[in-house]
């Protein structure tokens, strides 16, 4: 994978109330160090069309998945049922795992169920370049 860093010496952003702290940081901005914890267990996967509009993920968006993570409570994962790539929200109540559709629907996590892993980051356009 190419790292893409962007210098951001001497530029300030201010979205909302200033902090005086930021404007004194000189360093550079990396993607890669950003959004890719695990080099060797990352994967970016292309959100298929329609997307996940209850999240307010388009198709055509990019989710970084991390399979190094150990899904929590309300994160998003890429798991298979029934040999098929699915996005769920994980939910586990005492020993019980629940996978949550994106309309919210409850499915209990059956044997065959694997998580194979984790939503960390989700990368969107915003205009077409």
């Amino acid at each position: 994978m190419d790292e893409f860093s962007s210098p951001t010496e001497g530029v300030v952003f201010h979205a909302g109330f200033p902090n005086a702290a930021e404007d004194a940081r000189a360093s550079s901005l990396s993607l890669d160090n950003l959004i890719v914890r695990h080099r060797a267990s990352t994967f970016f996967w292309r959100l298929p069309e329609g997307g996940i509009p209850e999240m307010g993920w388009k198709g055509g968006d990019i989710a970084v998945v991390d399979r190094a993570v150990q899904a929590g409570t309300n994160d998003w994962v890429v798991a298979v049922i029934d040999e098929v790539f699915v996005i769920r929200q994980y939910r586990k109540q005492g020993n019980r795992i629940f996978l949550l559709t994106p309309a919210g629907q409850r499915e209990a996590a059956q044997d065959g169920v694997l998580l194979w892993g984790v939503i960390t980051f989700v990368v969107q356009q915003l205009r077409s370049v």
